[in-house]
């Protein structure tokens, strides 16, 4: 455009180097040049010459392109609430966004009414659980045994409370190395979460027994000790203890 503009307006073209402006969106130039060998020009006989012509369609082409980076970033945040940070980190690598498509998929009909808290879920657990896994067995996200329907089942016990936090670790390990369902495992490998009162109640009296001094603190105002008191309980049950439960209980023997 600028040399056509130049040659309509009778200006000579020289020849010369010229640079990019990103600021002004302009070529500059940067040196001339007086003959063209200065440039030390030389024919690249495996390419091909390359005619355009009407019949190059670029919106055609556009449209046969795969979805692009910051296009499936802008959609992961927006259909399924990822942050800027979760959504750069599952796009970067086309195999973990595919697999977490995938997942959110199974999730959209395993979920129910919970699937917006189960999507969330999902993006922490992958990055941050799955990712930890895989990265400390130094295995690829294709290779894994778990399989993004397994995946969304784990997700989907979790928003049930059917396991707890520390059980979804536990069987998250177990299931790459058998490849089982966690529903499986659920039934034959004692993760599920323990909520029934007479069970929990027994392991916060023995708790509440074995630490008189935590229970001044509480009754100072010291509230950091009911946490204390609960993970102490949480160790006890291995993990499988309902927390939301084991605090009310402690509440209601200690306050």
């Amino acid at each position: 455009q600028r040399q056509e503009e130049a040659i309509e307006a009778g200006k000579k073209i020289i020849q010369e180097t010229r640079g990019w402006d990103d600021v002004k969106q302009i070529t500059v130039s940067q040196r001339s040049k007086e003959e063209a060998h200065d440039y030390r020009y030389f024919r690249e006989p495996d390419l091909p010459p390359l005619v355009l012509h009407e019949a190059f369609d670029i919106a055609d082409m556009k449209r046969h392109l795969p979805e692009l980076p910051n296009a499936k970033r802008e959609r992961f945040i927006k259909e399924y609430g990822c942050n800027a940070t979760d959504a750069a980190s599952l796009v970067d690598d086309r195999a973990w966004a595919k697999y977490f498509e995938e997942t959110i998929s199974e999730l959209g009909e395993k979920a129910g009414a919970k699937k917006i808290e189960a999507q969330r879920l999902a993006v922490n657990y992958l990055l941050s659980d799955l990712r930890g896994l895989l990265t400390s067995i130094k295995k690829e996200i294709g290779a894994t045994k778990i399989t993004p329907e397994n995946f969304a089942d784990l997700i989907v016990l979790i928003v049930e409370g059917k396991i707890s936090s520390r059980s979804a670790k536990d069987m998250l390990r177990a299931m790459e190395v058998t490849g089982a369902d966690p529903k499986e495992l659920l039934a034959k490998e004692g993760f599920a979460q323990i909520s029934d009162d007479v069970t929990l109640e027994e392991v916060v009296k023995k708790i509440i027994a074995e630490h008189p001094k935590a229970i001044e603190d509480i009754k100072k105002g010291k509230g950091g000790a009911i946490q204390f008191l609960v993970g102490k309980a949480m160790a006890a049950l291995r993990g499988r203890g309902n927390p939301q439960k084991l605090q009310e209980l402690f509440n209601k023997f200690v306050l």
